[in-house]
């Protein structure tokens, strides 16, 4: 019997697989520094999960609208409005089961096959294969000297590109796109009546004095619809297994994923969704939270890049956002650990998760094999002491 064509070019998710081997071995007692998958390890704040106990109490668990409660989105336009700068009607926003399913949502309702999507080097390991699974085709676009250029989109440019994927702050660099990056995307999507699907996941956590601009927020893409808003709960209120992402959108593709989203899943749990509206009712109130988080990740980068700043073999850049750190390894590769060539990014990892018990996520997964992605959403003592890991393997290669 044929199964579908389709999964033949379609990966497993290298971060999910990777982190369940570590977590297999957490399981047989060993002490694992697993820092593979992205989730912030601060609890969901007691204000949500209390208004969620509260909501089951007053038996809010039967089916919602497949869009989400009004209340819920109501509450994301006013978000969108106030923290974004975009005009968002409740009308025009679909909740979802976390953000990757409001991006597969987006991308469903909008391509053919054969559709041409640019994805932005490094990606967000999903990105390309949602595009696959979509019957589309991923075509990858380098920055040149570290920034999205408008020549390099223009010379992968053909007649069915349809749009360009943005990750801003980026998972798994932590790049946050400039004014001269956000005008070249800008003007190339105008120019050529492309879509800008926008994932702002890790908009809250920003280090520095960088700053991140919603595409939607721009005036000119607004009118033109051109801008899919993707965000969700996930990763600024530390709501991973609440599974409440949203996607904000122009009148047809809404539409589009109404019908998808029905058919697909109904509604996001109802639970759930009455904890992010209270999340986001709360932003403000408890906004102290938020802010030492991030606070947090900051002192955890600046441990990890204070540790691995000086070191010969590797190089990292310091991450403006996000909570990852994409480590160059390339000078280690086609060289020696004991008696074993280095080939890949793969075996790094195979390495530090055999002989020195951490776990972190080889480059290729995200489109580039020269790097390895480390999550600093951990403990900061489990941060200073996988870069020290790190840099003790880095010492033994010859």
């Amino acid at each position: 019997m044929n199964l579908s064509d389709v999964f033949k070019n379609v990966e497993e998710s290298q971060t999910l697989k990777i982190s369940a081997k570590a977590k297999e071995m957490i399981k047989e007692g060993i002490d694992v520094i697993n820092l593979a998958v992205g989730e912030p390890d601060f609890d969901t704040p007691d204000y949500i999960k209390n208004f969620a106990k509260k909501a089951i109490d007053e038996n809010k668990t039967r089916y919602t609208d497949a869009s989400g409660i009004v209340e819920l989105r109501e509450a994301i336009a006013e978000k969108l409005k106030k923290e974004n700068g975009i005009n968002a009607k409740k009308e025009n926003i679909v909740v979802t089961n976390g953000a990757k399913e409001a991006i597969f949502l987006s991308l469903f309702s909008i391509l053919n096959p054969d559709d041409e999507v640019m994805v932005i080097l490094p990606y967000f390991t999903s990105y390309t294969e949602v595009i696959k699974l979509c019957r589309a085709k991923p075509v990858l676009i380098e920055k040149n000297n570290g920034k999205i250029t408008k020549e390099e989109l223009e010379n992968k440019k053909t007649d069915k590109t349809k749009l360009i994927m943005i990750c801003s702050p980026n998972n798994p660099d932590g790049h946050v796109i400039d004014e001269d990056e956000f005008k070249a995307i800008k003007d190339f999507a105008i120019k050529n009546n492309v879509f800008i699907l926008s994932d702002e996941i890790y908009e809250n956590i920003i280090f520095d004095d960088n700053k991140n601009k919603s595409f939607a927020s721009d005036e000119e893409l607004f009118k033109k619809g051109l801008v899919i808003t993707i965000n969700g709960m996930s990763k600024a209120f530390s709501m991973t297994g609440w599974r409440v992402g949203y996607v904000h959108a122009r009148d047809e593709i809404i539409k589009n994923i109404k019908v998808a989203k029905g058919h697909i899943s109904s509604n996001t749990s109802s639970i759930s969704q009455y904890a992010a509206l209270e999340a986001l009712k709360g932003f403000r109130e408890n906004i102290e939270i938020f802010e030492n988080n991030t606070e947090e990740f900051k002192k955890r980068r600046d441990v990890l890049v204070s540790i691995l700043k000086d070191d010969k073999n590797i190089s990292l850049k310091s991450p403006s956002g996000s909570f990852y750190a994409f480590i160059d390894i390339s000078k280690i590769l086609n060289r020696k650990y004991k008696d074993r060539t280095i080939k890949s990014d793969l075996d790094i990892c195979e390495i530090l998760l055999k002989d020195f018990n951490l776990s972190i996520t080889p480059g290729l997964a995200f489109g580039d094999g020269n790097f390895v992605r480390l999550s600093f959403a951990a403990d900061i003592k489990k941060i200073e002491k996988a870069a020290n890991i790190i840099k003790e393997f880095s010492e033994k290669i010859v």
